[in-house]
């Protein structure tokens, strides 16, 4: 369950990547993200927007994504489960 769930988000992220490259006139990239950063999902959310921002840090120190540099924003969507 969690390697599908990785494997979800990092094919999202590639997607971003790739529409971004293609749709963008922007010098960065810009890659956002929805995590539940707090409550009972601070747990597995937070690695896993530090991972993303690792990404991005990786992606850069090798050159970019097609020659442009990228940045990650991720952000709670403040829901309260009921």
């Amino acid at each position: 369950m969690k390697s599908k769930k990785l494997l979800v988000f990092s094919l999202a992220l590639l997607a971003v990547f790739a529409v971004s490259a293609v749709v963008g006139a922007e010098e960065t990239i810009k890659v956002g993200a929805l995590f539940g950063l707090t409550g009972e999902m601070a747990a597995i959310a937070n690695p896993a927007a530090q991972g993303a921002e690792l990404a991005a840090e990786q992606i850069n120190a090798q050159g970019g994504c097609w020659a442009r540099k990228s940045s990650s924003s991720s952000t709670t969507p403040r829901a309260t489960p009921k």
